[in-house]
């Protein structure tokens, strides 16, 4: 511990860490690389990142709202869930749920009814485009699939025994 440009820690009564930090003192820069795995005294978590101060951590936590200047991957068991973020440069960009597999794109938190979610205000969903010979040519299509149809210019999904296209009644 201490030094000029490094600090590297390692203690055990039975478990083991390794943290490896810098910019100790955060002194006229915003950023921390950092490497840690934390169980006992806390809740459990692990994470690889690059933060700023206004992210917050390395072990100051509260990643979950905006980073600054980083990437992350990481888990934090806020004894709810047990997320899994990953995050890049402004935020958290996409989180796994623990307890149920749920995935946002998007934010930091999933509506409970959906497997996958994407959160937007300023974009939106673009699946996969094809041609309907493309399309055809998926092996063993399930049922709910969907393709957006770049010949007949509509989107399409598979009913579990054949193509069907999406039409209004405009």
């Amino acid at each position: 511990t201490g030094g000029i440009g490094a600090t590297l820690k390692i203690s055990s009564n039975d478990d083991a860490g390794i943290i490896l930090e810098a910019d100790k003192n955060n002194s006229g820069e915003d950023d921390n690389t950092y490497v840690h795995f934390i169980q006992d005294g806390g809740l459990a978590f692990a994470s690889i990142g690059h933060i700023g101060n206004n992210g917050k951590d390395p072990l100051n936590k509260d990643y979950t709202g905006t980073l600054a200047n980083g990437f992350l991957v990481g888990t934090y068991d806020d004894g709810v869930d047990g997320e899994l973020h990953f995050g890049t440069k402004s935020a958290v960009r996409m989180t796994i749920r623990g307890d149920s597999g749920n995935t946002v794109v998007g934010s930091t938190t999933s509506q409970a009814c959906g497997i996958f979610e994407i959160v937007s205000t300023t974009q939106g969903f673009l699946p996969p485009r094809m041609t309907t010979a493309q399309r055809d040519a998926i092996a063993n299509p399930v049922a709910g699939l969907m393709a957006y149809n770049t010949t007949t210019n509509k989107l399409n999904f598979y009913n579990g025994s054949a193509w069907e296209q999406v039409t209004s009644s405009t």
